[in-house]
């Protein structure tokens, strides 16, 4: 390598990543405003009547981490028909953490890196899955509708499915790193009574209106 290049430290901006991914606000699904730039977005589920998930339904850890190559308003407008007709929750259970970036190349990189890193539940089980109109009736039901069933485009799960789905569950809070980054909780429009982990006394804790912060390519 010639004498004053400096080398592509991808461990260092996958850092500054995370700093600034803790860190970004998060807002109510039917709330927020999100930018027409692209970026990554993670989102929350505050909803404390869905035991399978623990602590999953008070915030504490991303259900869902993407990307938008081109437009972050255009990607989460897009949930709002996608999510309709679930059961278990609502759009106003679900919180958005968005981090408009300056180019597409940024979007997916940091998802590849929020994904390696966090792993949330629901990456790979049809969260963000588009009606499939004709074809519904010959496509396998995903995981996300075999434990959330109500989209009237999916197709319906067996009981087999939905105790593999349930098990998935159970899995992956198993497996969860202890030491590994958590959020504040959110409060749901439910409660499961008794949390040790929310005060009952302490104001709705990190959410806020607003786009996240912009990370910005450093070339």
């Amino acid at each position: 390598m010639g004498a004053g290049i400096q080398p592509w430290d991808g461990k260092a901006m996958g850092e500054r990543l995370k700093d600034l991914v803790v860190a970004l606000p998060r807002t109510r699904f039917d709330l927020m405003d999100p930018p027409d730039d692209p970026g990554i977005y993670l989102h929350f589920l505050a909803h404390r009547d869905l035991p399978l998930l623990g602590p999953l339904s008070a915030g504490v850890y991303p259900l869902y981490v993407g990307s938008a190559t081109s437009s972050l308003r255009e990607r989460q407008a897009r949930y709002a028909v996608t999510l309709k007709g679930v059961e278990a929750f609502e759009l106003s259970d679900l919180y958005v953490a968005l981090l408009p970036v300056d180019r597409t190349s940024s979007a997916l990189f940091a998802e590849q890196e929020l994904l390696a890193w966090l792993r949330p539940l629901l990456n790979g089980w049809g969260f963000g899955s588009k009606d499939q109109g004709a074809r519904r009736s010959t496509q396998r039901c995903s995981a996300f509708d075999a434990l959330f069933p109500g989209r009237t485009w999916a197709p319906s799960a067996t009981a087999a499915q939905r105790a593999s789905a349930a098990l998935a569950v159970t899995s992956y809070l198993a497996g969860l790193d202890p030491e590994g980054p958590r959020w504040p909780p959110l409060r749901g429009r439910a409660s499961w009574g008794g949390d040790p982990s929310r005060p009952r006394s302490s104001p709705r804790p990190d959410v806020h209106p607003g786009r996240g912060g912009r990370l910005r390519s450093s070339t």
